[in-house]
């Protein structure tokens, strides 16, 4: 990583600026910013693989209602995300499906 007082692991040129930079993550308070922006996409991904899987409209209409039941609806009733995302999908977020939205998993 980058800092110009302690010099480079790799050459830069003067156009590239903080291309391997994480100081604004783990220096300036934003470490629990950037947990909840991956929990929120491990959770977008459970969803989304959730429609994928489901064979049939009749299955997808009904996935889709229940979302809005279970998720959407309820979401200014007192409960936690995660536990909304329990009520709709009937288990713990998968982090699978984000590994495999991202590529790195079958």
């Amino acid at each position: 990583l980058y800092r110009k007082e302690m010099g480079s692991l790799i050459p830069l040129s003067q156009d590239d600026f903080g291309i391997c930079g994480w100081d604004h993550v783990f220096g300036e308070g934003y470490e629990s910013g950037v947990y909840s922006y991956v929990w929120g996409e491990l959770m977008g991904a459970d969803i989304f693989y959730g429609f994928v899987e489901e064979n049939s409209g009749k299955e997808v209409r009904d996935m889709g209602r229940r979302l809005v039941e279970c998720y959407l609806r309820d979401g200014s009733v007192g409960k936690s995300l995660d536990e909304l995302f329990v009520d709709f999908r009937g288990r713990e977020p998968d982090p699978g499906y984000l590994l495999r939205m991202r590529g790195l998993s079958p």
